[in-house]
């Protein structure tokens, strides 16, 4: 038998279901065991839950269409959650023995497992936790800092992102976090590293780093700086640019940096892709030294007016110019031996050395000369 009251349908020992149209501080009653799958689901407008002594189950955010094939575990949230957004606490009554809270924020009995946040500001994790499931801060929309105490041997905090030690991997990067700091426990940087990290302006990399991948930063979309430690031996930045340690090789420059880029006279090589993305160039001069322009350099550079090619290139790759819709002009010195068919877009003007002997321009193209 159902009984529905005010705040929600239950059968006397499980909270069904919290009607939509809810809003306020829900108070489940005492007697209630489990909270079903999807008991919240489209209750936006719940802004507190306080949890009785009596619960022993909770599925609420777990998706429901997977609920008779899961397993139940006692005091751990399913993989998909569905919260409320404007759930700002979780309390629980200190007598409950399978369940606790702190600061609104739902953990297990021991407080080893933090199961869930609301949408809270700050969170500060106690010395006790081991694990965090892996929902738990998925709608954590206003999620400015988390922070760590001192005694966690798990996790730590950096200027309010939350990092695992062991292994060295970044949990949470809140929402409203535009700066990120590397800790000296990470010695490399991945292309998952920074995955879905579009809101990042400044990332700070720490003297242990000694391994960037290729393209970790291309999800960083509002990434303005990147800088390094001075003490770390295998990178360096400049004016927000990433080189290696030496400045003989430009890495990546920011999606957003602007303006014109002038290359150090030290660097030799621009990586794949370096430029690529980097709609606020507008010109970049390149010193002599460079032999390619690697594939992608400056793919997609929609303001990049104007970019000179040193008369040392023998090379230039594929959709090392494409997408540049601002690129009219552009000179061929002789020393270039190889451009990829797919190297440029047509160019309004561009221009071959009348000495190289192996290029010549028709109808804005780059054609081979034939030696026959």
């Amino acid at each position: 038998m159902y009984i529905y009251d005010a705040e929600y349908i239950h059968d006397g020992e499980t909270l069904l279901n919290c009607p939509k149209e809810f809003s306020g501080v829900l108070n489940v009653d005492e007697g209630v065991i489990t909270i079903n799958y999807g008991a919240f689901d489209d209750c936006k407008n719940i802004t507190e839950i306080n949890i009785p002594k009596s619960v022993k189950y909770i599925h609420a955010f777990e998706n429901r269409h997977n609920a008779e094939t899961s397993i139940i575990l006692r005091g751990i949230f399913g993989s998909y959650v569905v919260a409320p957004t404007k759930l700002s606490a979780i309390n629980v009554d200190p007598e409950n023995p399978y369940f606790s809270s702190v600061d609104g924020v739902l953990y297990n009995k021991d407080k080893t497992v933090l199961l869930k946040c609301p949408n809270v500001e700050i969170v500060n994790l106690p010395e006790t936790v081991e694990e965090i499931h892996k929902d738990a801060f998925e709608y954590c929309v206003d999620l400015v800092e988390i922070n760590v105490d001192p005694n966690n041997k798990k996790y730590l905090s950096i200027n309010g992102v939350l990092f695992n030690t062991q292994p060295s991997e970044i949990v949470l990067v809140p929402n409203k976090q535009t700066t990120l700091t590397f800790p000296d426990i990470f010695n490399k940087i991945t292309m998952d590293t920074l995955k879905d990290l579009e809101q990042l302006k400044t990332i700070n990399i720490s003297r242990n780093v000694i391994r960037i991948e290729l393209g970790a930063f291309t999800e960083c979309k509002e990434l303005c700086e990147i800088n390094v430690d001075p003490k770390n031996v295998k990178y360096s930045s400049d004016k927000g640019i990433l080189y290696n340690y030496h400045k003989t090789t430009l890495i990546r420059c920011p999606l957003q940096k602007e303006g014109d880029i002038i290359i150090p006279d030290s660097v030799v090589e621009i990586a794949e892709g370096a430029f690529e993305y980097c709609n606020k160039i507008t010109s970049v001069h390149i010193p002599d030294g460079i032999s390619y322009i690697e594939a992608g350099t400056f793919f997609n550079c929609h303001e990049l007016t104007n970019v000179n090619i040193p008369n040392t290139v023998k090379k230039i790759s594929a959709e090392a110019f494409t997408e540049c819709p601002k690129l009219n002009n552009i000179y061929i010195p002789k020393s270039v031996e190889d451009i990829h068919c797919l190297a440029f877009d047509v160019i309004e003007n561009i221009i071959v050395d009348p000495n190289n002997k192996f290029f010549y321009v028709k109808k804005g193209m780059v054609e081979y000369i034939d030696e026959e």
